[in-house]
């Protein structure tokens, strides 16, 4: 395929699809968190919440953290903003990773320029020298 084979040329690829692939792993489990937030907002007990979400509680109460209303709304306000903090720190890596590539281009195409020979170019008029 033309597009996986064009993947690796940005310097810093792999870095930024690392960064894409936590924040939205973070923003995944900050979004879950609202399934115990609504269990608790309905006055129910936190142990009849099914078993995904029982790991994510107890991980949470292993941290040391009570889990009432205002905790799980601070986790959920500070795994959105990490994610969307971790998502402009990838666009910022994005664009540096488009100038170094344009760079690098620039670079090349003007080395290959100015390191060619001109004794054959220098016969032939503007014309026909672009047109070729």
């Amino acid at each position: 395929m033309r597009f996986l084979s064009t993947l690796g040329l940005l310097p810093g690829t792999w870095l930024n699809l690392f960064i894409i692939t936590l924040s939205g792993m973070i923003e995944g489990i900050g979004i879950t968190l609202f399934i115990p937030l609504l269990q608790l907002m309905n006055d129910q007990s936190l142990n009849d919440i099914e078993p995904p979400f029982t790991f994510l509680i107890a991980t949470i109460e292993k941290t040391g953290l009570d889990i009432d209303l205002v905790s799980l709304l601070m986790l959920i306000a500070g795994f959105s903003l990490l994610a969307l903090f971790l998502g402009y720190l990838q666009r910022k890596l994005m664009i540096r990773s488009k100038q170094l590539y344009a760079h690098s281009l620039r670079q090349s195409y003007y080395n290959g320029v100015l390191d060619s020979k001109w004794g054959f170019s220098s016969t032939l008029s503007h014309g026909e020298a672009i047109n070729q």
